[in-house]
């Protein structure tokens, strides 16, 4: 994600109250309960407005949240955004915060550093309930799209932080994909908002999964937001239920002709890169084929399809990632697959693939990338 320069120097250029820091013994660094102040946050784009509200609904707590209202819509960039005038301590490890929206979205939560990277995490918003985000340091990965600033040591210092930022990736990608792709993906214009309420800074640790001696977690399903960004049809949990054993994430989709079932995950840079295989479990509601797609920095995807037998029967699998195909919208700089540089895995259900209508259901546990021997 790229937050506009002229959003960073209008910032610099308004008089904003500093961060309010509440000590509490509960380990909070910084507290925004939103009752009666925004506590520094600003709305940043032309279209954008920031407001409290006190209507009932709209907030988790106490008597008002954060209500933020924008456009959907190529050329109107929009973003919450908090600048950091006292950088916080290094012993800062969490951030907390609920947030609600009336449609599901993709929401993204940025760091950025002073005179360094920009790093981002991502939130799957369901439609209509307050979904709970706990995010560690950890799970913030480096931008590294061709506007996003470099970092002299690829890594997160929190004391450098000069801003935080919540933003809706529809609202991104409105700009660079055509209008088939966007309905395709269930992506629509127009009016938007999201509330938010209750963000805390914590020096408390969250729990982190533990992976098996050899593997690399891509995801345990730790915490209680879904870290993958889904096509608009899809209904997404992080669940811990039959069939899988243990935590995961449920799809659920009852889709239009044509429109596909889609779920995708930032991989943390380098995570895969002395891995030879991808071990996870899956089942699906009905048989049908599965898409698993792995895409590079540059452009390239490289593709692997599994078959699910159906009837709620979970399937371990594993993926070779030698057994990975060029995708056939493949523009990779160097025709091969390096694992170094895979920043994305995407999961999609073929059934649908050619524009036909029906529903199903998928349910997908722990994901784990296997070192070679």
């Amino acid at each position: 994600m790229k937050l506009p320069d002229t959003w960073m120097a209008c910032a610099a250029l308004t008089a904003l109250t500093a961060v309010s820091l509440a000590q509490a013994p509960d380990t909070a660094i910084v507290k925004h309960d939103f009752e009666g102040t925004d506590h520094g946050w600003t709305a940043l784009g032309e279209t954008a407005r920031l407001t409290l509200t006190t209507s009932e609904g709209t907030f988790k707590n106490g008597k008002s949240a954060l209500k933020f209202e924008y456009l959907v819509e190529a050329g109107e960039p929009a973003a919450l955004m908090l600048p950091v005038t006292q950088a916080p301590p290094t012993t800062l490890k969490s951030i907390r915060f609920w947030v609600k929206s009336p449609v599901a979205m993709p929401l993204i939560v940025v760091l950025q550093e002073r005179d360094g990277g920009r790093y981002q995490a991502t939130v799957a918003v369901p439609a209509g309930v307050w979904q709970r985000v706990e995010l560690a340091l950890s799970d913030f990965s480096l931008g590294t799209d061709a506007n996003d600033p470099k970092d002299p040591n690829n890594k997160l210092d929190i004391d450098r932080l000069e801003a935080v930022a919540l933003a809706d990736l529809a609202q991104m990608l409105v700009g660079g994909l055509e209008p088939e792709t966007l309905d395709m993906l269930g992506i629509k214009t127009g009016a938007r908002l999201f509330y938010v309420d209750d963000i805390e800074a914590s020096t408390a640790a969250l729990p982190e999964p533990v992976a098996a001696a050899g593997e690399a977690l891509i995801d345990g399903f730790a915490r209680p937001h879904l870290s993958w960004v889904v096509t608009g049809p899809v209904r997404a949990k992080v669940v811990e239920e039959k069939p899988l054993d243990g935590k995961g994430m449920r799809l659920e989709y009852d889709l239009e002709e044509g429109k596909i079932a889609a779920a995708m995950k930032t991989v943390m840079p380098g995570a895969l890169a002395k891995a030879d295989r991808l071990l996870l479990t899956m089942a699906s509601a009905k048989p049908t084929s599965v898409l698993v797609q792995v895409e590079e920095n540059s452009g390239g995807k490289y593709d692997t399809i599994v078959s699910l037998d159906g009837g709620q029967k979970l399937q371990n699998l594993t993926l070779k990632l030698a057994d990975f195909t060029p995708s056939n919208d493949s523009k990779d700089d160097n025709g091969k697959l390096d694992r170094d540089k895979i920043k994305q895995i995407v999961i999609a259900d073929l059934s649908f693939m050619g524009g036909g209508a029906g529903a199903n259901t998928l349910w997908v546990g722990r994901i784990r990338a296997v070192k070679a021997d």
